[in-house]
């Protein structure tokens, strides 16, 4: 894995969903960020993202070629448990809209594309109705040879 692109493709994806969150109706205090402080109120949703990252692979040979990242950034949407489907549901697809399918976005050394993005199955988790959202991304990025 590719430590550093790594880091840039979470800072890339937590910055694009921080400069949303006005525009969804949530506070920055409604996002639990990882390994940070949170807690959650009482009737009010929030989102965890986690960004899960494969092994780095080379795409072409030599020290100034070409690799590829890839994996998952989720956004656990956490909605008051008891009030249907439709909190949850009402932040997904503004939140999916971030990150379109076939989206190409320039980053900072690299290139992110969104391969597709979808809602999971909700359930109740820990007195919340937790809705998962999946956005599968490759990132692209030229070796410093």
């Amino acid at each position: 894995m590719n430590p550093a692109l790594t880091h840039h493709v979470r800072a890339f994806c937590d910055g694009r969903l921080a400069g949303a969150l006005a525009g969804l109706g949530l506070a920055a205090g409604q996002v639990a960020w990882p390994n940070r402080p949170f807690h959650p109120k009482n009737g009010e949703a929030y989102l965890r993202p986690v960004l899960a990252a494969n092994p780095t692979e080379a795409k072409s040979l030599g020290p100034q070629g070409f690799d590829a990242l890839s994996g998952v950034y989720q956004i656990m949407i956490a909605a008051p448990l008891n009030q249907g489907a439709g909190p949850a549901e009402a932040l997904a697809g503004p939140l999916t809209a971030l990150f379109p399918g076939g989206g190409r976005f320039a980053g900072e050394g690299f290139d992110l594309i969104v391969t597709a993005a979808w809602e999971g199955t909700a359930e109740a988790v820990d007195g919340r109705w937790c809705l998962p959202l999946s956005i599968v991304w490759k990132a692209y990025t030229q070796r410093a040879g």
